[in-house]
């Protein structure tokens, strides 16, 4: 397989070729020591893969594990509010047409 088993792919890896259950294709879109670049990282994409129908995904929010610090899970959280902030467009609220009805003379 090439790769050692304290990579951080490896179990992923072995299930691809052990699976055979059809093609699978891997990207890796960031290598990063730091635990909040990486959920950063997985944050953006799990949005962005929101609109596709493909996604395998059924949660949009990165899986925090227990091995990331304390510290780097308050500034993910804390960034995690403000990006989701910025990012997320809020339709505007229609107008509500008003009528106004005509009084009509009676006798």
């Amino acid at each position: 397989m090439g790769i050692t088993e304290d990579n951080i792919y490896y179990k992923f890896i072995k299930y691809i070729k052990t699976a055979r259950a059809g093609l699978f294709e891997v990207e890796v879109v960031l290598q990063t020591e730091s635990p909040i670049e990486m959920l950063k990282c997985a944050h953006k994409l799990l949005n962005k893969g929101k609109s596709d129908p493909y996604c395998l995904n059924n949660t949009f929010t990165p899986n925090v594990s227990a091995w990331i610090p304390e510290v780097d899970k308050a500034d993910y959280v804390a960034w995690a509010k403000t990006y989701d902030k910025r990012t997320t467009k809020k339709s505007p609220v229609p107008k509500k047409k008003v009528v106004a009805k005509k009084k009509t003379a009676t006798k």
